[in-house]
């Protein structure tokens, strides 16, 4: 197959096909990019960060399609193994139940658990009615033979093994102590959010301890904390928002009254001043006046005189 993408690409411009070692798991992102490139993705970056841009098959074609001929994803090429008869790889559109698929693969009647993923890094899953999503590529229909029961968990004896087969160049045992103390800060500080969940420390594990589900487990932790502070973090901005607003409002209200009760006493002091003053007497009139009174004094003295 190598020989074949390399005759094919033998007068393509800018591709070249590249065979490497066959160990694992050196088909994930960060370590493919390590060894075709020799540079090394920093921990908590992505490839895009070091200007190298990581596409599996699946994905190549389904961009090319989408960019040539203006296709949606709606499918992907899933390898359905394991308790089948009829072992393939075939196109399956997404949203299809697991149980379509090994129907059409002729599953056999020993399986009794289905895994999504490969026998490594695989998801077992809760019934056969899961459906099909972008990421899906291996359905194995599982059988006590093929994937047997794990022999009781022992204490971890600090071997190392997990050390020696990281890929990610991580501490293993020390993110499974921190992860079952459920110190998550602590195991976050130790790049947990590297861990590529490969599976191989716990496949080397001799105290057979579920090293990958702890790591699970924290991370999925580790994501609800991270959920909740952001909404925590966005109520705290609503409520300073919601009392800011409060405070403006009554600012307004306070502002239009002291501006209605200003306006009404400059309407005051303006109908005062607007008024017309008392007018005052000359002393003619003042003279007339008295004239006046003095008269109607007299003619009231003279009728209150008894006639003889």
């Amino acid at each position: 197959a190598i020989k074949a993408l390399q005759l094919i690409a033998a007068n393509a411009r800018n591709i070249e096909v590249v065979a490497i070692p066959t160990l694992y798991p050196s088909g994930s992102a960060k370590q493919l990019i390590k060894v075709l490139t020799n540079l090394e993705v920093p921990s908590g970056k992505l490839p895009t960060d070091i200007g190298v841009q990581c596409f599996n098959v699946a994905t190549a074609a389904s961009a090319y399609r989408a960019i040539q001929f203006g296709e949606p994803l709606v499918s992907r090429i899933v390898t359905i193994t394991g308790e089948v008869g009829r072992a393939q790889n075939v196109e399956v559109l997404i949203g299809t139940p697991v149980s379509v698929l090994l129907k059409h693969a002729a599953v056999l009647p020993q399986s009794q658990q289905t895994i999504m993923g490969g026998p490594m890094m695989g998801i077992r899953l809760p019934n056969n009615e899961v459906s099909v999503v972008k990421a899906t590529n291996c359905v194995i229909a599982a059988s006590d033979k093929l994937f047997p029961n794990p022999p009781p968990i022992m204490p971890c004896i600090r071997c190392t093994r997990c050390v020696e087969v990281c890929p990610a160049d991580l501490q293993p045992q020390d993110l499974y102590w921190f992860a079952k103390s459920k110190n998550l800060e602590k195991a976050e500080k130790f790049s947990l959010f590297d861990c590529i969940e490969c599976g191989a420390c716990s496949y080397v594990c001799p105290s057979n301890i579920p090293l990958v589900q702890f790591y699970r487990f924290a991370k999925s932790e580790l994501r609800a904390m991270s959920r909740d502070k952001q909404n925590s973090e966005i109520a705290r901005e609503r409520h300073e928002f919601h009392e800011l607003r409060l405070e403006r409002e009554k600012q307004e209200k306070a502002d239009k009254l002291a501006a209605r009760e200003k306006a009404a006493a400059a309407a005051k002091v303006a109908a005062a001043s607007s008024a017309p003053a008392e007018t005052e007497l000359t002393p003619e009139q003042i003279a007339k006046l008295a004239e006046m009174e003095a008269r109607r004094l007299s003619a009231s003295a003279t009728s209150d005189t008894p006639k003889e």
